[in-house]
């Protein structure tokens, strides 16, 4: 490792914590690492694929951060790029299949095929594509509340946790109240003018050449938007000045944290006004009355569907399942059916229990979880055909999707007739083509169906299956969850 480091990025020692979560992570152990800006978290994930010339997929929401990263990874001989949609070479994503990079950033959308943000809590589905390979998370801020979110969240099987002192002695901070007056702005304007600039509505040619002229050091100061104050990995850089109130302690932190990074003393300075932090007030007092109003609402929403179908309303969901709704906001079906209490047991589910129950009918015979794989035996469709009738359930449900079998058939009409659907379900094992159509209806007869399954019963490989699966998911047509595909 010191040989590695060394080779590649000039230091013949380690920082705190950095070989400990190093030797961890080639271990192949999960680790969790909260350590101050500026204190070498980079090379807690740059040098183990150096070391066990593999890769190493890096998952970051910041552009700014993952150009900057790619540009000084380049400059040390390091093979590196990124994913995101900014990228405009097409042959990244080739490259990267082929593994011809030490180092891969990407957004989280580009990871998982989803939303960034809040859907991050997602990324532990990658572990079914990446087994034996160790997650590391990396932070600066982050409190055991926030870390054993990211524990959970991640899957992290016994991880090695590090959390290092928030405190950087060579940093200096200062507020001060300004007026936003005519000369004040006049001011503002004419120097802002000499500086370089970074914000989302530059093109990204724009962004790249500001960014990479303050690197140089052609630019001395740079006007930036909170992205490229939270990206930037400058050693030198010697003052941060906030205008205005940051949204949060946490966010100041992260954004004067670009300073100083070489160690050397530098000044964090807050410019601001007291209608600033009114603003702030207001707004957070909005963000939480919506909050409870919303909430308000979707309890009001179950009370009356309870009503509506004569049921307790924790029979439809449970308080926690409309909180983490209400906090969550799910935008499409997708993200709802992603949310713990979602397409679960449903009050159609109890009440048809309830039923068989007071007939005296056996749920063990007769209510079986579909078997892993859905094309069945002829002799246990024939099984099927012969046990006693539940239409009455099944009419009553109309969410859970069950194989389709004919009315009469269910009544008793004769052996030679059931031969025929025994006859039609087998001919529906033999491989048919994968086609959006194919797979939609397919899926519609099931409750739910693994991958392995699907792409078993259709005719192609498993990358076109995929492919074809992710497809759907993006113009909502299915969803998986648990591991199992369902038609929306």
């Amino acid at each position: 490792m010191e040989s590695t480091l060394k080779r590649y990025f000039g230091y013949s020692q380690f920082r705190p914590y950095q070989k400990e979560i190093i030797e961890m992570v080639l271990d192949g152990r999960d680790c969790l690492a909260v350590m101050a800006t500026g204190s070498g978290k980079s090379l807690c994930y740059q040098i183990p694929p150096l070391v066990k010339k593999k890769t190493a997929v890096v998952i970051s929401p910041l552009l700014s951060l993952m150009q900057d990263q790619v540009m000084s990874l380049n400059q040390r001989g390091i093979k590196a790029d990124y994913l995101g949609s900014t990228q405009k070479d097409s042959t990244v994503q080739c490259n990267a299949e082929s593994g011809r990079f030490d180092i891969l950033y990407m957004t989280p959308e580009k990871a998982c095929s989803i939303s960034p943000r809040k859907e991050y809590k997602q990324l532990d589905a990658l572990r079914e594509h990446l087994v034996d390979v160790p997650f590391i998370g990396l932070t600066a801020t982050a409190t055991e509340k926030v870390r054993q979110d990211i524990l959970r969240s991640l899957k992290m099987t016994d991880p090695y946790i590090a959390v290092g002192s928030f405190d950087r002695n060579n940093l200096f901070y200062g507020g001060k109240s300004f007026a936003r007056g005519m000369a004040f702005v006049d001011e503002l304007v004419n120097e802002i003018s000499k500086a370089g600039l970074y914000h989302g509505q530059m093109g990204s040619k724009a962004r790249e050449e500001s960014h990479r002229s303050f690197i140089r050091d052609d630019l001395h100061v740079m006007v930036a938007t909170i992205a490229f104050g939270m990206g930037i990995d400058k050693p030198n850089i010697r003052c941060v000045i906030h205008f205005g109130c940051p949204k949060s302690l946490e966010s100041y932190y992260q954004g004067s944290g670009r300073c100083g990074r070489d160690g050397l003393a530098s000044i964090c300075r807050l410019y601001y006004t007291r209608s600033d932090f009114a603003k702030a007030d207001f707004y957070c007092a909005e963000a939480d009355t919506a909050e409870v109003k919303l909430y308000h609402m979707l309890l009001e929403m179950r009370m009356n569907l309870a009503k509506n179908t004569g049921t307790a309303p924790y029979a439809i969901c449970g308080d926690q399942t409309i909180k983490k709704i209400t906090k969550i906001r799910p935008s499409t079906k997708v993200r709802l059916a992603n949310i713990d209490g979602v397409n679960q047991v449903s009050y159609v589910h109890i009440r048809a229990f309830l039923t068989m129950q007071d007939l005296g009918i056996s749920t063990r015979d007769n209510l079986d979880p579909q078997p892993s794989n859905p094309a069945l035996s002829a002799s246990q469709t024939n099984t099927n055909l012969h046990s006693p009738p539940l239409t009455a359930c099944s009419n009553e449900n109309p969410t859970r999707k069950q194989p389709r079998t004919d009315e009469s058939q269910i009544e008793g009409t004769p052996s030679k007739k059931s031969h025929v659907i025994v006859e039609h379900e087998s001919s529906a094992i033999s491989p048919e083509a994968a086609t959006d159509t194919a797979v939609l209806e397919w899926l519609t007869k099931y409750d739910g169906v693994d991958l392995s399954t699907i792409v078993e019963h259709f005719n192609g490989s498993k990358d076109v299956v995929v492919n074809l699966l992710g497809s759907l998911e993006s113009e909502f047509l299915i969803y998986k969850k648990n591991g199992l595909y369902r038609v929306m």
